[in-house]
């Protein structure tokens, strides 16, 4: 039996699911530590997620210490806070 010119197309492949990277999720949970022991961010809510509050702790630590305040958690963020650079809680 000769091949048919037509084939049936190929089922498509499933939409990939997105994950960060283990180095990501790590970095988030180290700076939710800082922030929470330098008073920014309440005990208890360093769970390795990127949420609202985290943000906005990160805001805050960042105008705080003239870093402008665009709430990003980056490993330069991390750095600066371990170097010794930060004012130590929200609350004046």
């Amino acid at each position: 039996m000769k091949p048919s010119a037509f084939q049936e197309p190929k089922a498509a492949a499933p939409p990939a699911v997105f994950e960060l990277p283990d180095e990501s999720l790590t970095l988030v949970a180290k700076v939710q530590e800082r922030l929470t022991s330098l008073g920014f961010l309440p005990p208890g809510h360093a769970d390795g997620v990127e949420g609202a509050m985290t943000r906005d702790a990160v805001r805050s630590y960042q105008s705080r210490n003239n870093l402008g305040s665009n709430g990003d958690i980056t490993p330069a963020l991390l750095a600066h806070m371990e170097a010794g650079f930060q004012e130590i809680g929200a609350n004046p």
